[in-house]
């Protein structure tokens, strides 16, 4: 087998059928799939179990409920394919989508990582599509990556990985958005980065999902992941994007301040370090900002930098 598909289980009885068939319909067929049943208290596994028996590509692991980071990680450790990927079983992929890029992935044993496209919030007011154009990224990959704004879908479920850049790597346990704390380390691992334009995942609308619950603990991981990522680019003189990740940063924060639950000794320490490092005027004039952008993030120099907290409490985002 080329492909490990790795499929994390929990409570997903409506969508799981949706999400295997999927899998089991592509026309590239040397893959594994690997169903990870994290303690579903309804009949999920008993679904799964009838899949496994129709199959024999198909292998079932239940385990007691340890979160989506837990299952992604146990689906690692049984993987026995070069190639993983990762699809959440509320999600599906469309037709064809593993025969062109495990292809090109066959064909140049170079690439490390493939990402495809993906429809976001597919069926939501919101839905839209990131798309790529067969783009090979090569040398200094994490500073290409930030400057291509790939933080900006961090998602785990739309890329092919070689197996091997998850020696010493899994999903942080316990932790909302941790597709946003694993992808950056992921790409430096990297040496080729590939941007297929073949294929398509189906990141379905969830509204019951974590990241929808609106508390500090659930929302602070994504300010934390991007701000660590602002405070790298500073770091490695990446001046190209401190610019856009300041302004991610900024946003986050605003976003953060907004819950009722927040810590406010967090938000104030972490609010000093972003306006320190407000990036000066003539760069943010260069970094392709909207004129909209740029009004509201003059307005912050303007008023100064002991005002940040005022203008996080006025519940706008920038």
């Amino acid at each position: 087998m080329h492909l490990s598909v790795i499929i994390p289980v929990y409570n997903c009885a409506g969508y799981i059928d949706r999400c295997i068939e999927s899998v089991l319909a592509q026309s590239f067929r040397e893959i594994e799939v690997i169903l990870v049943d994290d303690g579903s208290t309804d009949n999920s596994g008993d679904i799964c179990e009838e899949w496994a028996k129709k199959d024999n590509r198909i292998r079932l692991i239940h385990q007691v409920n340890g979160g989506l980071s837990a299952a992604r990680n146990k689906g690692i450790d049984h993987a026995t394919s070069p190639y993983i990927t990762f699809i959440d079983a509320d999600d599906e992929v469309a037709n064809d989508t593993f025969a062109p890029n495990m292809n090109i992935l066959l064909k140049n044993s170079n690439i490390d990582l493939l990402e495809y496209p993906i429809d976001v919030h597919f069926g939501a007011p919101d839905a839209h599509t990131i798309k790529f154009s067969g783009a090979l990224i090569e040398n200094d990959i994490f500073r290409k990556w930030i400057a291509l704004k790939g933080y900006q879908h961090c998602y785990a479920c739309n890329k092919i990985y070689k197996t091997e850049l998850f020696n010493s790597l899994r999903f942080p346990i316990g932790e909302s958005f941790e597709d946003a704390a694993i992808c950056p380390e992921i790409i430096k691992k990297t040496s080729v980065l590939y941007l297929s334009e073949y294929g398509r995942y189906i990141y379905h609308s969830n509204g019951n999902g974590i990241t929808h619950k609106y508390t500090f603990n659930n929302q602070e991981p994504l300010f934390r992941h991007n701000y660590r990522l602002l405070k790298e680019a500073i770091d490695r003189n990446y001046k190209e994007s401190v610019a856009q990740l300041w302004l991610v940063s900024l946003n986050l924060l605003t976003d953060l301040r907004r819950c009722q639950d927040t810590d406010h000794r967090y938000i104030t320490a972490a609010s000093a370090y972003i306006e320190s490092n407000r990036p000066p005027l003539d760069v943010i004039c260069r970094s392709g900002f909207t004129f909209k952008e740029c009004i509201k993030i003059l307005t912050t120099v303007i008023i100064g930098a002991t005002n940040l907290t005022k203008i996080l409490s006025t519940n706008r985002s920038l």
